[in-house]
């Protein structure tokens, strides 16, 4: 709804998930600890933040109430998983990962950078035909596309 915003900041030594009012007042830390969290994205109902974090050892993926509760970890695996974006309708998840090919919880359509022809560009897939089409093509950086609500 617009009246609280998640962000990443380092203000308590190293990068923590922080919530404040949209008028920046009641500034609070949500996973005040000695690892480095990153990378919030709300659910569109406003219910959950999922975020990047290496809490466990391995930099994975977890989602929790905007209250900093009920930690949940979403990803096990020995990779590297950031930067997750739900859905407009906040039932699926898609995310980075080092893993080989692009991962997702589900969906129709994912939008992606890749360095796959020399130069990050931006691409979509069509994950029900596994079509790729690319939308940028220039010479300069192009990376990290998010969907319009």
């Amino acid at each position: 709804d617009g009246n609280r915003i998640v962000f990443v900041s380092n203000r308590d030594g190293d990068f923590d998930l922080c919530i404040m009012n949209a008028d920046g007042s009641n500034v609070l830390n949500l996973t005040n600890n000695a690892v480095d969290d990153d990378s919030p994205s709300w659910s569109p109902d406003g219910q959950f933040i999922a975020f990047s974090s290496e809490r466990d050892g391995n930099r994975e993926l977890y989602r929790m109430k905007p209250a900093g509760t009920n930690v949940v970890r979403l990803t096990n695996e020995l990779s590297f998983d950031l930067s997750p974006a739900y859905s407009p309708d906040g039932s699926q998840i898609a995310f980075v990962s080092n893993r080989d090919g692009i991962w997702r919880f589900n969906g129709t359509l994912l939008l992606f950078d890749s360095n796959r022809e020399g130069n990050y560009e931006l691409y979509v897939l069509d994950l029900s035909t596994l079509a790729v089409t690319r939308l940028t093509n220039n010479s300069v950086f192009d990376a990290d596309p998010a969907w319009q609500p």
